[in-house]
């Protein structure tokens, strides 16, 4: 079996080898990473992962990971299905709402229950083309008067809804129309008239955002846009690209009332961070140990790790990401010296987390600590990490079982599961996995 491997190990070297004098491998072909974020995330963060890019995945809403179908669900009493909610608000079109017999469980709740509900979304359905900035010599100027009329009439309309729910949802319909129209002094005066600035839903984080956008550079509106980030993930790329870094977060804390407001502040701070960022991670789960990006911050932080500790190893190549902008050069010492130093960063991260006892069914947190352990040098107790982990991504904690007992022990031989694990070419990640296991392999032979 070890032989195969190394027969394999020569295969994936000189298939780069072989074109040295064309294209030659950098950022993100180089990075090594075999802990994928998208695992432990809903999608929510996805353009910021960790990577060698401006971003990483382009967001792509769905009905885990925003909060609307949430609350779109809490409306209708828990009856109908996310799927068929996020269907009715986002994919179907008008005439689907004036039909009688629609096959959507949501629109035939509506139209049983709240027939209220279901005018507002129909309405809502008709302003989306007016949800974009335009200038002249794009489309007619028409739109600016439409979209103001539209504003108009979800005013008028909200004044004689039932709800105060829908009646909030027709008065952020109006906010984001202003806002598209350049009406800044109408955002301000209709977001003064309905809503606070103690937002408690996913609406109140929109209309806040849409208030920001109108404001001046300043240390309250970071902190309005922090709050945003957090809580509304479709408005994350606007508020983190109106958000100034240049700002002390110091001032920013300031207008914090709650710890949860605190830590939405510092992950705001940390989350395009690219240096170390243990103290932050270390201080957002201090002030919130249920926040919901807490796993995320982790895992960004374990990606970190593994360019900086196994992209050299494995590759010979620098780190595709280093803010300390110190060149290897064809210098191994140089690259045995960084890698010690980040290696013990990384065993300071695991004993932080160690104090946290985890649970062996936190499948993130467990593994990310197990991970730790096995790429700083105690294999040991990265296998029995693994062997208890109950959590998800079993797949995941399989390869790593693999990968940290030959680390620990390229005599052990392999059992049969572990041989066709080595052998499936479909599994994430498959490549790089197997590359890690032979160059184990190669380092001890």
């Amino acid at each position: 079996m070890k032989s195969l491997i190394r027969i394999l190990l020569v295969f994936l070297i000189s298939t780069s080898n072989s074109i040295a004098c064309g294209w030659y491998p950098f950022d993100e072909d180089v990075r090594f990473s075999l802990i994928d974020p998208s695992i432990f995330d809903d999608g929510g963060m996805s353009p910021y992962y960790y990577t060698s890019k401006n971003y990483g995945y382009q967001f792509v809403s769905t009905p885990e990971n925003d909060p609307n179908i949430e609350l779109w669900k809490t409306y209708c009493n828990g009856e109908v299905d996310a799927k068929s909610i996020y269907e009715a608000i986002y994919i179907l079109e008008l005439g689907e709402f004036q039909k009688k017999g629609s096959s959507n469980k949501m629109i035939s709740y509506l139209r049983q229950n709240d027939k209220e509900a279901l005018a507002y979304i129909a309405f809502a359905k008709t302003c989306s083309d007016f949800n974009q900035v335009n200038t002249g010599w794009e489309r007619e100027d028409g739109d600016t008067f439409e979209r103001h009329e539209k504003m108009l009439a979800a005013l008028k309309i909200s004044k004689g809804v039932k709800s105060e729910i829908i009646k909030k949802r027709y008065r952020f319909l109006a906010i984001r129309l202003a806002y598209y129209n350049g009406d800044e002094k109408k955002v301000n005066e209709i977001y003064k008239k309905s809503f606070s600035d103690n937002p408690k839903d996913a609406i109140d984080y929109w209309a806040l955002y849409f208030k920001s956008t109108t404001e001046e550079m300043s240390a309250n509106r970071n902190f309005n846009l922090a709050q945003v980030f957090v809580n509304a993930p479709g408005k994350r790329f606007g508020a983190l690209s109106r958000f100034s870094k240049g700002i002390p977060i110091d001032e920013v804390l300031a207008f914090a009332n709650t710890n949860t407001e605190r830590a939405n502040v510092y992950v705001m701070y940390a989350v395009r961070h690219r240096g170390r960022g243990f103290s932050t991670l270390k201080k957002v789960q201090e002030l919130d140990p249920n926040h919901p990006l807490l796993d995320f911050l982790l895992i960004r932080e374990v990606n970190k790790l593994e360019d900086w500790i196994l992209t050299p190893r494995y590759t010979n190549f620098e780190p595709t990401i280093d803010v300390r902008r110190e060149s290897y050069g064809e210098s191994n010492e140089l690259i045995q010296e960084r890698i010690k130093d980040d290696e013990k960063y990384g065993r300071e991260v695991a004993k932080w987390m160690e104090t946290l006892n985890i649970a062996s069914d936190n499948a993130t947190w467990y593994i990310a600590g197990a991970y730790l352990k096995g790429i700083t040098g105690s294999e040991k107790e990265a296998l029995g990490m693994l062997s208890d982990c109950t959590g998800n991504a079993q797949g995941l904690i399989k390869r790593l079982i693999i990968l940290f007992g030959v680390r620990d022990n390229v005599e052990k031989s392999l059992t049969r599961e572990q041989e066709n694990i080595l052998m499936d070419s479909n599994q994430e990640n498959y490549n790089l996995f197997l590359f890690a296991v032979s160059r184990e392999y190669e380092f001890q032979k």
